[in-house]
């Protein structure tokens, strides 16, 4: 029994070995599925957690003797086999090989294939990831100037106030320019923790494609979130909050006092 079913993901056990379990299979007659049936069957180990896999999840499987898997599904043939290559020059060989002997009788998966189209996939979503990269870039840079502009117009008088004792302008674009900074640091503390969570989240669910149940390819990639990340990230949000906050900042500073003052 695969850990993931013997086990919650809070840890607390379902099943222990000498346990009788019913499970819900397909009913096979003649090769060819019919309907449903109910097996009842005792545990008889429990494999540690494997981890993401190709083709079949450990984790998630009930795996059977094959006299008992024969005698359960009325299956006297294959339904599967797995070929290893001593070479990746030969899995195309090989694969066309079994392709030209069994014809339309069997569906070959090569996992070169899978990489290439794995590979393809990942350029496409790196190019999205760029385009909606600069997307953000400028919704962010026009989200922080935009704040900080209402919120100029709102301190208004309270900058006069501070240029009338003594404040210069240099110092009051220094100050708009921290506050901006510092705003955009505190959405991104909060953007990152959340983004964090999710992540983690998504890869302890993994990635399924394709399959019947529990077949198919699982993928489990767990997430690289690094300081060096983290401290990149964070850079990149201080830029932001810098650009954005130059126009605001750069008007806070031409502001006259007398007229600071006399604003309603």
């Amino acid at each position: 029994m695969g850990n993931k079913i013997a086990f919650k993901d809070s840890g607390e056990r379902c099943f222990s070995v000498d346990d009788f379990i019913t499970v819900t299979v397909p009913k096979m007659e003649g090769g060819k599925i019919t309907g449903k049936k109910n097996l009842n069957l005792i545990v008889s180990a429990i494999l540690k957690e494997y981890g993401g896999a190709l083709v079949v999840n450990p984790d998630t499987t009930i795996f059977v003797s094959l006299e008992a898997g024969e005698r359960l599904f009325d299956m006297q043939d294959w339904s599967g086999m797995l070929v290893l290559a001593y070479s990746p020059a030969d899995v195309k060989p090989i694969s066309n090989s079994i392709r030209n002997y069994f014809e339309d009788k069997a569906e070959i998966i090569a996992m070169s294939a899978i990489a290439e189209a794995v590979s393809s996939i990942t350029g496409a979503i790196n190019f999205i990831n760029f385009t909606t990269s600069l997307s953000a870039f400028a919704v962010a840079i026009a989200g922080v100037a935009s704040t900080m502009i209402t919120s100029v117009i709102e301190r208004i008088r309270e900058i006069g106030v501070m240029k009338a004792i003594g404040y210069t302008n240099t110092q009051i674009l220094l100050l708009i320019l921290l506050e901006s900074i510092l705003m955009s640091l505190i959405g991104a503390t909060i953007g990152i923790s959340l983004g964090s969570l999710g992540a983690y989240l998504l890869a302890s669910r993994g990635l399924r494609i394709g399959g019947v149940g529990e077949t198919g390819i699982v993928i489990t990639l767990p997430p690289q979130i690094t300081p060096q990340l983290i401290g990149e990230t964070l850079a990149l949000t201080s830029v932001i909050g810098l650009i954005g906050g130059l126009l605001p900042a750069y008007r806070a500073s031409k502001i006259p006092p007398v007229a600071a003052l006399r604003y309603e």
